[in-house]
């Protein structure tokens, strides 16, 4: 079975703990020069600094290419992406990955499943804190 290069830092993000869920709402906010987030193929992808040292904004015969581009910032592209680039370029971006594009549902259960983890008191099945921990508690915030 071959894996691929996608797969692969699929795969090693995840085990580092930096494969975001990213929904489509937190996409659309990255769509400027200073913020570009692309969706290809169900990763996503900062291409920011890409962006900015683009030729299109010094050179004129890459004004047409930076345009498509921008048009994109924020969305999942991936029909418009695979028109005019090989899976070759597709492996050239992995660097780029920062998670995957997943429904809103699912964003907000592993967000609160990541508070659930680092508050584990906070979980439906912990136990209720003492008056003594509550109080120590307490006395760590002064």
């Amino acid at each position: 079975m071959t894996v691929s290069l996608k797969e692969l830092v699929w795969e090693r993000l995840k085990k580092q703990g930096k494969l975001r869920k990213i929904t489509l709402e937190d996409l659309a906010l990255h769509s400027t020069p200073e913020k570009a987030w692309i969706s290809v193929q169900g990763a996503v992808y900062d291409i920011t600094e890409h962006v900015k040292r683009h030729a299109g904004w010094k050179c004129g015969c890459a004004v047409s290419e930076l345009m498509a581009i921008l048009r994109c910032l924020g969305t999942e592209c991936t029909e418009e992406f695979l028109e005019i680039h090989s899976q070759h370029a597709i492996q050239r971006m992995q660097p780029y990955m920062i998670g995957e594009l997943v429904p809103k549902e699912e964003a907000e259960k592993d967000a609160e499943n990541k508070i659930l983890n680092m508050f584990p008191s906070l979980s439906p099945e912990a136990t209720p804190v003492s008056e003594k921990e509550h109080h120590d508690l307490n006395l760590c915030k002064r």
